[in-house]
């Protein structure tokens, strides 16, 4: 039953509200426990098309555009991590900063980027988009630019400049030690539309998750502010990339096979907890 993008199948309907409290937007209303859910005039409108209502309806009732039910992989508690399995991944992420002189796969890429896709996104926009870079001379060409932003940024901004040890940075490029983009045999680029106004944020949450990911996969990421400043300043460097005159990086980083494995977890500041009481 319904005419808008949600369906609810009365047959399997068991009218117990879960619909109408998940939706994010509550375009789904249920009167009262004898009456059927139905959506709101104008729902096709505000419906956010995020399948949280077909994704928690215990009984099956609710089919999303073309979407059924059946065409959804089930969620097996059983493959949940445990807390301490959690905790265990997180404290033994760490950013890779040396790789081995070996090519990531782009089947094992894709596959990384399959599982992002399901990063959270303002309004389901799921607006951020990738760019890799798997061609050495075109990761060297953009680490090369960075360094000449470094450069100017040294005569421009010298106290900015001396607090980063750009210094440091560049006389290492120019010995042949890469602190922009590590070596590393892939870079990912995550960008976006310049007028959407979630693309930041969720740009900046999908490169996260490509992170997590990555280190799921036994794969070293590590984030490449430089080249991502570069890029977001440097007309030349963004130009680089050949992004469409709308679309604007918002985060870049090295991916690669770790060469080094780390034995132990280092210490961390605590977190900082102030309880809001107003």
């Amino acid at each position: 039953m319904g005419s808008g993008p949600i369906q609810f199948n009365l047959e399997r309907c068991r009218r117990d509200g879960v619909c109408t409290e998940v939706c994010p937007v509550r375009i789904i209303v249920q009167p009262s426990r004898e009456d059927y859910p139905r959506l709101i005039d104008q729902a096709g409108v505000y419906c956010q098309r995020c399948g949280a209502c077909l994704a928690a309806c215990p009984h099956g009732a609710i089919k999303l555009l073309d979407v059924s039910p059946e065409d959804c992989p089930a969620v097996d508690p059983r493959s949940a991590p445990s807390r301490a399995q959690v905790e265990h991944f997180f404290k033994t992420r760490r950013s890779t900063r040396v790789f081995k002189k070996k090519p990531v796969s782009r089947q094992v890429l894709l596959e990384l980027l399959d599982i992002v896709r399901y990063a959270p996104s303002g309004h389901n926009r799921q607006p951020a988009r990738w760019l890799v870079i798997d061609r050495p001379k075109s990761i060297h060409r953009l680490a090369d630019m960075t360094v000449d932003m470094l450069r100017r940024l040294t005569v421009d901004q010298p106290q900015l400049a001396a607090s980063l040890h750009l210094d440091w940075t560049i006389k290492g490029w120019e010995s042949g030690v890469d602190r922009i983009c590590r070596a590393a045999p892939c870079l990912v680029i995550v960008y976006g539309s310049r007028s959407e106004a979630t693309v930041p944020v969720a740009c900046s949450i999908a490169l996260a998750h490509l992170e997590l990911a990555a280190h799921g996969f036994g794969l070293g990421a590590c984030w490449l502010g430089y080249l991502y400043w570069a890029v977001s300043n440097y007309a030349s460097a963004l130009e680089a990339l050949g992004l469409g005159e709308d679309e604007q990086p918002f985060g870049a980083m090295a991916l690669g096979h770790p060469k080094l494995r780390y034995k132990r977890v280092p210490p961390r500041n605590q977190a900082v907890v102030t309880w809001h009481s107003g």
